[in-house]
């Protein structure tokens, strides 16, 4: 979750309680370098895995309902014309938290992948296929927001090349050279 207050932007990574409960993440979470945003994990490290309380940082006033922006699903980096690099992502979690802040009365903007669940009527959906199509979305819609949930899986690399045709296995053997992804929050932190 990525939250801007008034104070201070908050980021809150879309993981398991008990994945923030492990000593390793606690660790990266404390040193991870200024850059504007707040962390808001536990203070002290985790001592135990049945431990499941973790605290946050002060929250602003919510008289007024934060705007709501959340990612879901996977992203699909086209290779070819009918071939891609994708995950199996459900987009489960960003479709339950956009409903459960939808529920809440709050303003809210779901920006889905490719997936096969169909999204609630009642939200404004905006739909993705690709890491850069995703990006162009988040840029659109992360000025009027309050809070970003970023439980989309999007890809850690992308094809060097994509052909606007279908490629032929009788062409010969092919190498698919992989460039690293651009860091979507990472983009969004320095606009």
């Amino acid at each position: 979750m990525l939250r801007v207050g008034k104070p201070k932007k908050h980021t809150t990574p879309a993981l398991a309680a008990s994945v923030l409960q492990e000593r390793v993440v606690w660790r990266a979470s404390r040193s991870t370098p200024r850059s504007g945003f707040a962390r808001p994990f536990p203070a002290d490290p985790p001592m135990a895995p049945s431990s499941s309380t973790i605290r946050t940082s002060q929250t602003d006033d919510l008289r007024t309902p934060p705007r709501v922006l959340v990612t879901a699903g996977p992203t699909q980096e086209p290779i070819d014309a009918v071939r891609f690099i994708g995950n199996r992502s459900s987009g489960r979690m960003g479709l339950a938290i956009a409903s459960e802040a939808h529920a809440r009365g709050w303003p809210t903007t779901l920006l889905l992948g490719p997936v096969s669940l169909p999204p609630p009527d009642t939200l404004d959906v905006q739909h993705f296929r690709t890491t850069a199509e995703l990006d162009e979305l988040l840029r659109s819609h992360w000025p009027s927001a309050d809070i970003l949930f970023m439980a989309a899986a999007v890809a850690d690399f992308l094809p060097a090349t994509t052909s606007e045709d279908k490629l032929s296995r009788h062409d010969g053997p092919r190498s698919l050279e992989l460039l690293p992804a651009p860091d979507l929050i990472k983009g969004l932190a320095s606009s």
